[in-house]
């Protein structure tokens, strides 16, 4: 994959173009669902799950993406670059740290959303009491 300290130009055509379509493709989508979901007559107890987890899937997406099309496009091309003070000292926690918060946060939510899920097909007559809106 790396040739004399560069990336390829197969892997380096990979990082100009699949990546960053792949990561507008879940901002789009990503936003839709939280357009949809945040709509007034589509607020139950599920939604709000499914909305958050959108939500902390678009952070994830967000957090990581600036950094990665910088590093591995714009500095991958003109490695004869200095980065920053700057990019040293934040680029692990917004581009590793950020993104795993995010995504764990998402995890939590889906096995949370399981057990949501459970409750009600197990115990319907206590859920519906317990999950209705006023």
């Amino acid at each position: 994959n790396i040739k004399n300290g560069r990336t390829s130009i197969v892997f380096l055509q990979l990082y100009v173009f699949v990546l960053p379509m792949i990561a507008i493709v879940t901002l789009i989508t990503n936003l839709l669902v939280i357009g949809v979901l945040s709509k007034k007559n589509l607020r139950t107890p599920t939604n709000y799950i499914l909305l958050t987890m959108a939500l902390c899937e678009l952070l994830t997406g967000l957090s990581s993406a600036p950094w990665s099309v910088y590093y591995l496009v714009i500095y991958d091309i003109t490695p004869d670059l200095e980065m920053s003070d700057w990019w040293c000292r934040y680029h692990q926690f917004f581009a590793l740290h950020m993104p795993a918060l995010f995504h764990t946060a998402a995890i939590w939510l889906t096995c949370y959303l399981a057990i949501q899920r459970y409750f009600y097909i197990s115990m319907p007559s206590l859920m519906a009491s317990s999950y209705t809106e006023e």
